[in-house]
């Protein structure tokens, strides 16, 4: 569990590490704000705006940041309604089944909406970023979802992944969700 807390905090400040403006000297002014040299007074101290001249980190990664919200919202929605289909299925409940179907519904929409106007610009690439990060970001938190959803223990896997240890599970979910992450802020 250390091990795991560690590399997140890695892997944020390798995120945050990206950002150029920790610090702006005081007499820096972007290009495209001219400096006048003339006095011009001032009606009341109201007027005065301090700050930086320079976008914040928040502002700059807006739509990284967006990005990371859908694809997360839309995987939990995906996984849930994955699950209480399951559920439904196997009890025989076709209210539950319905709703199942629903939340999956609602999560295919969310994404789509998000590739069409968050990311896509009419580049190919920019669909393909997002299906990168899409796929590195479900596989991190899928399973947990759905095992939480249903009540049956978070680390629980089948197939593949029942073949891995659960730590080394945890360990690459860690780093494809840090990946999805740092991808989506650096990218979008």
């Amino acid at each position: 569990m250390r091990k795991l807390a560690l590399i997140s905090a890695f892997l944020l400040i390798c995120v945050l590490s990206r950002s150029q403006d920790f610090y702006v000297s005081p007499g820096y002014y972007p290009a495209d704000q001219e400096m006048s040299l003339e006095w011009t007074p001032v009606a009341s101290s109201d007027d005065i705006v301090y700050g930086s001249a320079l976008p914040t980190w928040w502002e700059k990664n807006q739509k990284g940041i967006a990005v990371i919200g859908i694809q997360v919202a839309s995987i939990i929605l995906d996984a849930a309604g994955d699950a209480v289909y399951d559920m439904g299925k196997e009890l025989g409940n076709s209210s539950q089944m319905f709703w199942g179907h629903t939340l999956q519904a609602a999560a295919i929409g969310s994404m789509g909406v998000t590739m069409a106007s968050l990311v896509w610009e009419g580049n190919i690439w920019d669909g393909v970023r997002f299906g990168v990060s899409y796929i590195a970001m479900r596989y991190a938190i899928f399973d947990m979802t759905y095992n939480i959803t249903r009540g049956i223990d978070p680390l629980y896997a089948d197939g593949i992944k029942a073949k891995m240890p659960p730590g080394g599970r945890a360990f690459t979910q860690t780093i494809m969700f840090g990946f999805s992450i740092s991808f989506n802020i650096c990218e979008f």
